[in-house]
């Protein structure tokens, strides 16, 4: 552990384990020492943050108020076939969000997203698409949650995603096992 040295008021001194002529409580705790040690637990924070996010399964993305991309996890970046820097900064919806399953036009009005960015509502998006970097979609389960800034104000939102391919597949063969034993129970 680091130690910092105490300026006791006689000039003597001891270090933060409060070994010493000076024991906790008795000197000054130097402002440097103490900015030091917070900045320490805020990068060590930060690092244990970065590690969670990334170790993640689910695709986890910000945007920023305008809908600009401000952090992709890899597991995001993978799903829709870009490296992670190359989706900072991109306009979300854009990238990933512009059309419908049917291949209709998907307008940012209609964006449920970009409506969370508006009003500040949490949503829970069930069976919808993104689309990847090579122009194939993929089915997708996702939340989006409004974050605020120390005022709070409405800064963007936090987008968690689930692709849904192999639920989709699952589901498709149990409806055909169900209307084949459906079919054999007719006859």
């Amino acid at each position: 552990a680091r130690q910092c040295e105490l300026q006791a008021a006689d000039g003597g001194g001891g270090d933060a384990e409060g070994v010493g002529p000076v024991g906790r409580g008795e000197g000054l705790f130097p402002e440097p020492c103490a900015e030091a040690d917070a900045e320490q637990q805020l990068e060590q924070l930060r690092n244990e943050h970065a590690v969670i996010l990334t170790s993640l399964g689910e695709g986890v993305h910000w945007v920023n108020r305008d809908g600009k991309i401000k952090f992709e996890n890899p597991a995001s970046a993978k799903m829709l076939g870009y490296e992670v820097a190359e989706l900072i900064g991109q306009p979300a919806h854009a990238t990933m969000h512009h059309t419908h399953a049917d291949g209709s036009l998907h307008p940012v009005s209609e964006c449920p997203i970009y409506a969370t960015l508006r009003d500040g509502v949490p949503r829970k998006i069930k069976d919808d698409v993104f689309w990847r970097r090579d122009g194939t979609s993929f089915p997708v389960d996702y939340s989006c949650t409004p974050i605020r800034d120390e005022n709070h104000e409405l800064s963007g939102a936090v987008v968690v995603f689930t692709d849904i391919t192999e639920r989709k597949l699952t589901e498709a063969t149990l409806e055909g096992v169900h209307q084949q034993l459906l079919k054999t129970s007719r006859q």
